[in-house]
């Protein structure tokens, strides 16, 4: 009996042991000398000076395209506030930083500090979350942004950007012991900490965030299997979160299950209304339905840029996540499938500089940079055609979203500076 406690040590010290190995990686990367050595030979491709053109022109022609229909969808409900340029000058303004920041991640950042500064930009990330919930400002009912005067930021499209760093960081960490299903888990907690915090009060941007760490899980060697059936486990919870109101009412359940319940009741109403909408017309989907009437109205070469109907007071703020059917009406079914494929050649090609990343950290961390713009575009486009219930996620580079816009063009200033030292980049 001594001699198995001796090979089984008590929870409390595997516990620590775990602590050790594992956390402490965040304030001191790896003191083993063959690690070092390892990753002094994974930087030490020679730098091409060359990147992917195509991915570059795909990107340029969306956020021109965004500009012209953030002008379009909003001139009239800026007009109406005084300024008819209004949301368009932010939007510019929010180009400009995000178009800085691309340079500044392609000239200024080395590539190897990415990997060096992902833990700490976790743990800002994690201080920024927990701040906002309260010190934030509230708008429509939810605490998401700082108010910094000149302009107000999102916390949560910085932290979509640390968690690909972070989840790189770990993936190519522990890659040996990807496929066990202790490590495996470590990486998931990890990634629920700021997925969480978000999810208080924004479940699609928490979607997303989870989403772009189980895509770098997957690419990084991670058994289909475990991924599977985390995702089956949250979707049967979420489910039964959001189900259960419909069936019981709130204050017959349990009494550890009411506060939940209250949380996410209005959701299970979105539910509810999305599955028949025009029961809810007046109300909950009232903004899906013009959607829906914009898109049908629009034909296929649209009413012509500028003669859109529903923005004229039908769709509420209809430069932000509902942007996608003012597209389809004013520039038709045309108009759509050149956004499409603008985001099907930026999406590709994201992949495609992924896969001649020069280590594995940078291909991974790629892959999770592009996962979110593949992610966030497809849950936006099925939104405004009533796919999925109503949500608020911005259409990647397109929608009126200073936050948005400026973060995602940094995280695509990361993945063309992971292009530049592509070790195929003549193919690019």
């Amino acid at each position: 009996m001594a001699e198995a406690r001796i090979l089984k040590p008590k929870i409390s010290i595997r516990v620590r042991n775990w602590f050790n190995r594992f956390f402490l990686d965040f304030i001191n990367l790896s003191s083993d000398p063959e690690y070092k050595q390892e990753k002094k030979d994974s930087w030490g491709l020679p730098h091409k000076k060359e990147t992917n053109f195509l991915f570059i022109a795909c990107l340029v022609l969306l956020c021109v395209f965004g500009m012209i229909m953030v002008t379009s969808s909003s001139i009239y409900s800026a007009y109406n506030g005084g300024d008819s340029l209004y949301y368009t000058r932010k939007q510019a303004f929010a180009l400009i930083l995000g178009f800085i920041g691309i340079l500044a991640a392609v000239y200024v950042v080395p590539l190897r500090l990415y990997q060096s500064l992902a833990p700490l930009a976790y743990v800002v990330a994690i201080a920024l979350q927990i701040g906002v919930l309260f010190f934030g400002e509230e708008i429509n009912g939810s605490r998401r942004w700082f108010d910094l005067g000149v302009v107000s930021f999102q916390p949560s499209e910085f932290t979509k950007i640390t968690t690909a760093m972070i989840t790189a960081w770990l993936v190519n960490r522990y890659r040996e012991r990807i496929t066990h299903p202790g490590t495996f888990m470590q990486i998931i907690v990890v990634l629920l900490i700021p997925t969480v915090l978000i999810l208080k009060e924004n479940l699609s941007t928490a979607v997303i965030n989870f989403m772009i760490g189980l895509m770098i899980l997957y690419a990084g060697g991670a058994k289909i299997r475990h991924i599977l059936t985390l995702v089956i486990i949250g979707g049967l919870g979420v489910t039964f979160i959001l189900v259960l109101p419909l069936i019981i009412q709130i204050d017959q359940a349990p009494h550890f299950l009411q506060p939940i319940l209250n949380e996410f009741y209005y959701r299970t109403l979105r539910i509810k209304a999305w599955l028949d909408p025009f029961a809810y017309s007046e109300n909950i989907v009232y903004q899906t339905v013009q959607s829906l009437y914009a898109i049908a109205s629009g034909g296929f070469f649209g009413k012509g840029l500028g003669n859109s109907i529903q923005k004229l007071g039908y769709i509420p703020e209809a430069h932000n996540d509902i942007i996608f059917s003012v597209i389809c009406e004013e520039l038709g079914i045309l108009g759509a499938i050149i956004v499409l494929l603008l985001f099907a050649g930026l999406i590709i090609n994201g992949i495609k500089i992924a896969t001649y990343a020069p280590n594995f950290f940078t291909r991974c961390l790629a892959i999770g940079l592009i996962s979110q713009v593949a992610v966030q575009s497809m849950i936006n486009i099925a939104v405004n055609v009533n796919l999925i219930p109503v949500t608020g996620v911005t259409l990647p580079f397109i929608s009126y979203g200073g936050s948005s816009l400026s973060f995602l063009l940094v995280s695509m200033g990361m993945l063309l500076s992971i292009s530049r030292y592509s070790v195929a980049a003549a193919d690019n």
